[in-house]
C-alpha cells in the first residue's frame, strides 16, 4: 500500500521531464553589405540609393554609406538634419575611430586617399555590422579595396544612363567570375531624385525594380 502510495504522489509532485529546459534565443542575421561601382558623376547619388534600398524592406532607420575616392562627388548638395538612429551609428563609428556624416537615414564615411588606411577604415565601418551598408567606390580599383568588395554580401555595377553598356557588360562579367552575386543597374536619378537620396530621405522610385537582382541575393 505504501508504495502504490508512494508512485501515485510521484505523479503529482516530480515534473514528468526533469531535464532542464533551454531558452533559445534567435539572433538576428548580420545586416547586408553592398559594393557598389560606379562613376564618380552619379556615385554618391546611386550609392546612397542603394543603401536606402537595403533598408526599407529590413526596416532599418539608418544605412551607411563608405565612399573612395575622397573628392568633391562624395558630399551631398543638400544637407538636412539627421535622425536619431543615424546619430546613434555616427557615434559608434567614432567611437571605432571611423570619421562619419549623418543625414537623414544616411551616415557617411568617406575613406581616405591611401589605399591601405581605405582598406582599414572600411573593414571597420563595415564590421560595425548593425546597419545595412554599401562600399562605393568610384575609381580604379586598388587590389586592397578590390578584396574587400569581394567580399561583400553583392556587387552592383552602376551603369551611366548615356554611357557605353559594353564596358557595364565587362566589368560585371569580370567580377561574376570572382563573386557569385553581382548585376548591373541604371536608376532614374534626376535632380530631385539624386538630392533625396543623398541626403538619406527616400530612395528614387522604380529603384526597388532596378536593383531586384541584388534586393534578391541579400535579403
Amino acid at each position: 500500500m505504501t508504495d502504490l502510495l508512494t508512485r501515485i504522489a510521484a505523479l503529482f509532485l516530480e515534473p514528468a521531464d526533469a531535464t532542464p529546459r533551454r531558452h533559445r534565443v534567435a539572433l538576428a542575421p548580420p545586416a547586408p553589405c553592398v559594393g557598389v561601382v560606379a562613376a564618380p558623376r552619379h556615385a554618391l547619388a546611386v550609392g546612397a540609393a542603394i543603401a536606402l534600398s537595403l533598408a526599407h524592406p529590413l526596416r532599418a532607420r539608418r544605412a551607411l554609406v563608405c565612399a573612395w575616392p575622397p573628392g568633391g562627388w562624395a558630399e551631398p548638395a543638400l544637407h538636412g538634419p539627421a535622425g536619431v538612429a543615424a546619430r546613434q551609428l555616427r557615434r559608434n563609428l567614432a567611437a571605432r575611430g571611423v570619421d562619419a556624416t549623418a543625414a537623414g537615414k544616411l551616415v557617411r564615411v568617406v575613406l581616405p586617399e591611401a589605399t591601405e588606411h581605405a582598406a582599414a577604415g572600411a573593414e571597420r565601418a563595415l564590421g560595425a555590422g548593425s546597419s545595412p551598408s554599401v562600399l562605393l567606390l568610384a575609381g580604379p580599383r586598388p587590389e586592397a579595396l578590390d578584396e574587400v568588395l569581394l567580399r561583400q554580401d553583392a556587387i552592383v555595377v552602376a551603369a551611366e544612363p548615356d554611357g557605353d553598356s559594353s564596358l557595364v557588360d565587362l566589368a560585371v562579367a569580370t567580377l561574376a567570375e570572382q563573386h557569385p552575386a553581382v548585376s548591373s543597374c541604371a536608376l532614374p536619378l534626376g535632380p530631385v531624385a539624386r538630392a533625396l537620396a543623398t541626403a538619406g530621405i527616400a530612395a528614387p522610385i522604380g529603384a526597388g525594380r532596378a536593383l531586384a537582382p541584388m534586393l534578391e541575393a541579400v535579403t
